[in-house]
C-alpha cells in the first residue's frame, strides 16, 4: 500500500485522490472485520491463515499492472478485506496456547516483532521507487507475499490449526508433544 502511495504522489495525483485510496482500503478493512467473527467461528485457523496470504499475495501481483486510481482502490481493498480474520486466528490461537503465566512476555514480544517491522514499509518503498521503480518495486513484494505463501503451505503445524471452538484441545496436545 506505501508503494502505490509513494507512486500515485509521484505521478502528481492529489492528495485527496490519495486519502481516497487509503480510506477505501480502511473501511475494506472494516467491512472484512465484520465478518471476522462468523469465519474465526466456522473456517480451520490454518485455511483462514493460508487463505489470507494467498489473496494478499494475489492482490499484490495484481497491482503490478494497474495505475488507474479506482482500480488501485479495488485491488488494495480486495487484498485488505481478509486481514482482520487473519490476525483475529493469528492473536486468537496465539493468546491461547500461551501458557497464562507467559502471556506477558510473549504479547510483548509478538508486539516489538511487530511494530519493528512497520518503519520499513515507507524505506522499502522509498528506496524501491527511486532505484527499481513501481513495478519492480510491487513484483519484490508481490514475490515476498508469495514466499510467505509458500511457507505457510508447507507448514504441516500450520495447516493443522483448527477453528475458534478446537484451539484450547489443539493447543493442550501441542504441547505435550
Amino acid at each position: 500500500m506505501t508503494t502505490v502511495i509513494y507512486a500515485l504522489k509521484q505521478q502528481g495525483h492529489s492528495p485527496v485522490t490519495i486519502g481516497f485510496l487509503a480510506t477505501a482500503a480502511g473501511v475494506a478493512m472494516l467491512v472484512g472485520a465484520l465478518f471476522t467473527p462468523l469465519i474465526v467461528l466456522r473456517v480451520r485457523a490454518g485455511v483462514v491463515i493460508i487463505g489470507g496470504l494467498a489473496v494478499s499475495a494475489i492482490g499484490v501481483f495484481a497491482l503490478i499492472p494497474v495505475h488507474a486510481p479506482l482500480m488501485l482502490t479495488l485491488v488494495l481493498a480486495g487484498i485488505v478485506l481478509f486481514i482482520p480474520a487473519v490476525n483475529a486466528v493469528l492473536m486468537g490461537y496465539f493468546t491461547v496456547a500461551t501458557p497464562t503465566e507467559l502471556l506477558g512476555r510473549a504479547n510483548s514480544a509478538s508486539a516489538v516483532l511487530g511494530m519493528g517491522a512497520m518503519p520499513l514499509a515507507p524505506l522499502v518503498a522509498g528506496v524501491g521507487l527511486s532505484l527499481i521503480g513501481r513495478e519492480a518495486t510491487l513484483f519484490v513484494g508481490a514475490g515476498l507475499c508469495a514466499v510467505s505463501v509458500l511457507l505457510a503451505v508447507s507448514t504441516a503445524a500450520l495447516r493443522a490449526l483448527p477453528a475458534e471452538s478446537g484451539w484450547s484441545a489443539h493447543a493442550a496436545q501441542s504441547a505435550t508433544r
